[in-house]
């Protein structure tokens, strides 16, 4: 496992950038199937590897305003991935749910001295459901926005907070059996309501 990475700040400006390669023999990875009673199954697989950048940024535009985000940007391969079943064997193929793309951002502005918004921003890239490289078993790329309005007054607190805001299509994970797949959806848009006393 190797990396190396460097912070930069100035002022209000801060940002990140981290380098790493991890390089794995035996890992135990996810195979894309599910055990009788629900979980991932595993199995080893002699080499594998994980390399990429991140990035992380914030800036603090004003007393009222700050801004953040980060960006994963990476490259995952099994080097030689045997399918029991079909006795195929695929090379330099994707893992399992290991998107190349990860995307954050969030801005959070303060309103009133007790009522704080926060807007978010979230972007996952294709992922695959199985360790054969075939791109119709994967999971599609998605973008969520959701957003949270905060309310503070002596010992109450109230928090709205409002997820999917535009009712994307979007799936937490998935898996693929007998050439199907089998996606867990997202919940369409919705809404939280959170209320905490201090005594």
């Amino acid at each position: 496992d190797l990396e190396a990475g460097v912070t930069w700040a100035r002022g209000d400006v801060s940002a990140t950038v981290n380098a790493f390669d991890m390089r794995f023999h035996d890992e135990i990875a996810a195979i894309g199937a599910l055990s009788l009673t629900g979980n991932p199954l595993r199995k080893n697989v002699d080499r594998s590897y994980r390399r990429g950048i991140e990035f992380d940024g914030a800036w603090r535009a004003s007393s009222r305003v700050t801004a953040s985000g980060n960006l994963t940007v990476m490259k995952s391969r099994i080097l030689a991935y045997l399918d029991e079943p079909s006795g195929n064997t695929y090379l330099d193929v994707d893992p399992v749910m290991t998107p190349p793309t990860i995307a954050n951002a969030s801005v959070d502005v303060r309103l009133t001295p007790s009522l704080s918004l926060l807007v978010s921003g979230r972007y996952v890239d294709r992922s695959y459901l199985a360790n054969d490289g075939d791109a119709a078993m994967t999971l599609a790329p998605s973008t969520l926005a959701d957003a949270a309005l905060s309310w503070h007054a002596g010992r109450l607190d109230l928090r709205l907070q409002a997820f999917n805001l535009f009712d994307a299509d979007a799936y937490a994970g998935g898996y693929s059996y007998g050439g199907e797949r089998y996606l867990s959806p997202l919940a369409a848009r919705n809404f939280l309501l959170t209320t905490r006393i201090g005594f």
